[in-house]
């Protein structure tokens, strides 16, 4: 419960908090899982936060707020991970990081520019 009540916190309220429900489209809950896969590295963790939309909309429709015929979660996905299983959040793709040689090149000149350090006793 503290999980969902968290999402809704997180990712929900700060997101369509404003939107009146009669309002609500795809395109409110598309922005929902957008923020929410910037924080839910997990499968799972997406997939809740889908199933609390889909539950919100359930009580949308059961209590009239919203017309049947409108589906705020129509051809809504989940997304892949965008990261690694087991990558933490400031995990840098390989293709993004910098070469070798690039690095050994920048400590060189940091060494030119400041002098190497001196070794301790």
């Amino acid at each position: 419960m503290e999980q969902r009540v968290s999402r809704l916190n997180a990712h929900i309220l700060p997101t369509i908090g404003d939107a009146p429900v009669t309002k609500w489209r795809v395109e409110h809950s598309r922005k929902v899982m957008e923020k929410g896969s910037k924080t839910l590295f997990s499968q799972r963790g997406r997939e809740d936060l889908r199933g609390q939309l889909s539950a919100m909309r359930k009580l949308a429709w059961r209590l009239g707020w919203l017309d049947r015929s409108i589906d705020p979660l129509d051809g809504l996905e989940i997304g892949r991970a965008n990261v690694l299983h087991g990558a933490t959040a400031t995990y840098v793709d390989p293709r993004l990081r910098p070469e070798t040689r690039q690095v050994k090149a920048m400590a060189a000149a940091a060494d030119r520019l400041c002098g190497p350090e001196e070794p301790t006793r």
